[in-house]
């Protein structure tokens, strides 16, 4: 229960960040830009997600034996202990979380954030999850220059939150 706890609190810290907050911003207006100044949600979920994602791409590219030992990890754990585990301290139990870790691990997702075009494929897949039209193919270009942006303020992004390196 304590490492729950702490991941909620390292999130939030993670999230209420100037650094987040500005990266997240910056991204959104880019995309917001190619989407010809739609003003709807999805330039915003985007921008918070690219932070994210391209954060945990830039991790990995610098050190991927670590996103091999996570994978190596979650192997390890059974994932109905997992889901049994959450729906003991969850308000809503589940009984899909487990097929979902199943499915993670065998499509190595995280992975996936290191190529663009493997990128655009799984942001498309979360757009439509939540009913949002997919993103136009000219949408890759931008991912080089969000690469770096992200990268670049990765150290501050991190600030406060404990990371393993």
């Amino acid at each position: 229960m304590a490492g729950i706890v702490q991941h909620i609190l390292d999130d939030g810290q993670f999230h209420r960040s100037r650094a987040f907050v500005e990266t997240s911003l910056e991204l959104s207006q880019s995309v917001r830009r190619l989407l010809d100044g739609e003003s709807g949600l999805r330039p915003a979920i985007l921008g918070h997600l690219l932070t994210e994602v391209l954060l945990d791409a830039a991790l990995a590219a610098e050190n991927p034996e670590r996103l091999e030992a996570y994978y190596r990890a979650l192997e390890a754990v059974d994932p109905l202990v997992i889901q049994v585990a959450v729906n003991s301290v969850s308000s809503r139990p589940t009984d899909r979380l487990a097929a979902m870790i199943h499915t993670f691990r065998h499509e190595a997702v995280l992975w996936d954030y290191l190529d663009d075009a493997r990128l655009c494929h799984r942001i498309n897949q979360i757009l439509r999850r939540v009913a949002l039209e997919p993103l136009p193919a000219e949408f890759a270009e931008l991912l080089p220059r969000f690469r770096r942006r992200v990268a670049s303020r990765a150290k501050q992004l991190l600030e406060g939150v404990p990371v393993v390196r």
